[in-house]
């Protein structure tokens, strides 16, 4: 075989491939890269690696010996033409321990993208694939946002643009690194019945497990059998020698080491599990808001995690932070009084009314059911809390810029204040603008009640569709389908839940001021008093579990028509059609932004959004014995009979929003995962976007499940 330099009449120094610089790995011989059998039937073009050697020239680097892995071969070779290489040949990418989807056509792939858990992956990451070594930060940041699929969303919530704007000059390395450190880490707790049957099942072999351990060392003082099952029965299963070392010094019989090691495998069987379930093994808690019928009922939650910061704590509980401990005085003092490794959280969490867990950007409730004769992945809700309350009360902490200069004497006066530098420049007066030199200076302010931001606030439903995809593809389901805003709608209405509002009149002895005591009877027997105060607010209650809705204005308890005919009107009982309210805003989220936007995440697999029909929630026996007489069942009914049973099945079967999981969809999405930002084309609708409305209407109606009965689910 000939050699490189005999291919290339090329300076034998250059004939090794260990002239480019090593970061990681090594580089396979020379041999193994230039025959084809060991990359199947494609090489690498001899243009190509050519070009390679020809780009880089480190003679020095061959003369030490130095070697490196082939994809920093590529990595430099690459750079130096710009970040991508038209190739005349065929470069064989599963050669370079990478899969076909990081390399865009026509060039090589620098790095792998990492999918998420749940099957996410970054455009914005993915763009800096072909950006050359080094640049100015404008330069790269103008390449990212004209790639293709990157969304601006994106690149605000990462900040890139910001940190690029002040980077005169960055590597790609520092770019990716940036991203890397600053992407949402979108996280998933699943709260199903099957997890609490999984967990209930591996409790109980625990305790049997400990009980045959028991059985089998009765005489087990109190302390070692302490020390046994918590900490080195699990340990030495685990393969911590010095546990196995203590339960050995027990000098047990062969026997009874089996029962010691069969309990330590059980609990850890256990405590895996509960550790694979994000730690949140609660049972699902609104089965009962769904249509009937549908298996496997189960609650997806999508997070993002605490911020954390490291530091130590001391043995009274103070915390200080690696910043703290700079300080050599303070660094000091309080390693006399003695420090340990700890985390303690940093900045606002955010809390739903609804659910345990903190910060759920947004949640699904699903359930299994039969559509058209093909197992579907059924969606009863979608929801987002966080970004309902944000819309309502805004987003803090937030960002307020003022403008101000410097007087010779060194003192700082201010000139006016805006959201961004634009408006605070709006805000100086003209007078100030010829004479002195303007500077900005933007600080994060708390401004109002506002919630924590967080990202996707217009794109939640998206980020949730995907995960429903995900997890349709992942599990074999052949169809995705939710409710339609009909279904919604109807399960929301405030008659749904109560039975009758009974309104008397109240007058303040001290100031005369005149307001509202409301009793709310719901269908359960509960009865629950408010008292509202002229302003509409809700100044007390009866119950303490509804102290939360206290300071609330009572349009977000009933929903705005209904307050204001409470609140204009007099004494009065409410019952019956006057209940039959709420709900209707769901229509134009369920009907026209979730069909559109899946739609448009789908479209380019040759999927289409239908409407359906679940199967009939009412039995075909039930039908039978209805149009047949009592005791009459579908099986028993000749052909012709069963024909019109099974045709009433299908009228009485709830409508839906139905699509076919196709092949290329199964196939592209588990090889490629879907991008965590790049979304939908704007639905354009020629009124209100959709969105907004939905959103709009939850501030100003706010269903009763989202406000006032949603507390008690």
């Amino acid at each position: 075989m000939p050699t490189l330099s005999e291919l290339f009449n090329l300076d034998p120094n250059v004939e090794r491939l260990s002239l480019l610089p090593r970061l990681r790995g090594s580089l396979p011989s020379e041999k193994s890269v230039m025959m084809p059998d060991r990359y199947m039937p494609d090489v690498i073009a001899p243009k190509i690696l050519y070009d390679f050697i020809r780009a880089i020239k480190a003679p020095g680097r061959a003369r030490r010996g130095e070697v490196l892995d082939e994809e920093e071969a590529l990595n430099t070779a690459l750079n130096m033409f710009g970040g991508g290489l038209a190739t005349s040949g065929s470069v064989p990418i599963g050669a370079l321990g990478m899969s076909a989807r990081t390399a865009p056509a026509g060039t090589v792939p620098l790095r792998e993208i990492q999918r998420s858990p749940l099957g996410f992956y970054s455009k914005v990451e993915e763009a800096t694939l072909p950006l050359q070594n080094k640049g100015s930060g404008g330069q790269f940041l103008a390449q990212i946002q004209k790639t293709p699929g990157v969304k601006p969303e994106e690149i605000e919530v990462l900040g890139l643009d910001k940190f690029l704007q002040s980077k005169p000059t960055v590597t790609k390395q520092e770019v990716q690194d940036y991203i890397t450190a600053n992407k949402p880490d979108v996280q998933e707790v699943r709260l199903d019945s099957a997890k609490t049957l999984e967990r209930e099942k591996l409790k109980n072999e625990s305790f049997k497990a400990l009980e045959q351990v028991d059985q089998a060392i009765p005489n087990l003082s109190q302390l070692n059998r302490a020390n046994l099952t918590t900490f080195w029965a699990p340990g030495a299963q685990a393969g911590n020698v010095d546990d196995l070392a203590k339960i050995q010094a027990l000098n047990l019989s062969e026997s009874q080491i089996k029962a010691v090691m069969d309990y330590g495998a059980a609990v850890n069987r256990q405590r895996d599990f509960i550790e694979s379930s994000n730690g949140y093994m609660a049972q699902p808690k609104f089965a009962s808001y769904t249509i009937p019928g549908g298996e496997n009922y189960r609650e997806l939650l999508l997070t993002l995690p605490q911020k954390v910061e490291k530091g130590f704590t001391t043995p009274n509980g103070a915390f200080f932070s690696e910043a703290d401990l700079a300080d050599p005085i303070v660094r000091s003092t309080a390693e006399k009084i003695g420090l340990s490794p700890a985390f303690r959280n940093v900045g606002d969490a955010y809390r739903s009314s609804h659910f345990d867990q903190p910060n759920i950007l947004t949640h699904l409730r699903a359930n299994d059911r039969v559509i058209d004769g093909k197992k579907a992945l059924f969606i009863e809700e979608i929801q987002s809390d966080w970004h309902q309350a944000g819309r309502k009360k805004g987003y803090g902490p937030q960002t307020e810029t003022e403008a101000y200069y410097i007087t010779p004497d060194g003192s700082r006066v201010s000139l006016g204040f805006g959201k961004t530098q634009e408006e605070a420049a709006a805000a100086v007066d003209p007078g100030w603008k010829n004479l002195v030199d303007i500077k900005f200076d933007t600080q994060t302010k708390k401004f109002g009640e506002g919630v924590p931001d967080a990202p996707f606030k217009k794109s939640w439903h998206e980020l949730a569709l995907k995960r429903a995809i995900q997890e349709a593809v992942d599990k074999g389901y052949d169809k995705l389908a939710f409710t339609t805003g009909k279904t919604q709608a109807e399960r929301y209405k405030l008659s749904k839940h109560i039975d009758e509002i009974n309104v008397t009149g109240r007058t303040n002895a001290l100031t005369g001021e005149k307001s509202k005591s409301i009793a709310l009877d719901t269908v359960d027997g509960q009865s629950i008093r408010l008292g509202v105060a002229a302003n509409g607010l809700v100044d007390n209650v009866n119950d303490q579990t509804m102290n939360h809705l206290i300071g609330k204005s009572l349009d977000e308890v009933v929903g705005k028509e209904l307050a204001k005919n409470i609140m204009e009107g007099g004494s009065q009982t409410i019952s019956g059609k006057g209940l039959e309210v709420g709900g209707e805003g769901q229509k134009g989220f369920y009907d026209e932004i979730l069909p559109k936007a899946l739609q448009n995440l789908t479209k380019k697999y040759g999927t289409k959004v239908t409407k359906s029909k679940l199967e009939g929630t009412e039995s075909k026996d039930s039908l039978a014995a209805k149009v047949y007489g009592r005791g009459e069942t579908y099986n028993n009914l000749p052909s012709e009979l069963k024909r019109k049973i099974d045709q009433m099945y299908m009228d009485n079967g709830v409508e839906v929003w139905s699509m076919d999981i196709t092949p290329q969809m199964r196939e592209q999405i588990k090889s490629k995962g879907q991008p965590l930002f790049a979304t939908a084309p704007p639905l354009g609708l020629a009124s209100q976007d959709p969105l907004e409305q939905f959103l709009g209407y939850q501030e100003a109606e706010n269903d009763p499940l989202m406000q006032f009965l949603g507390y008690k689910r």
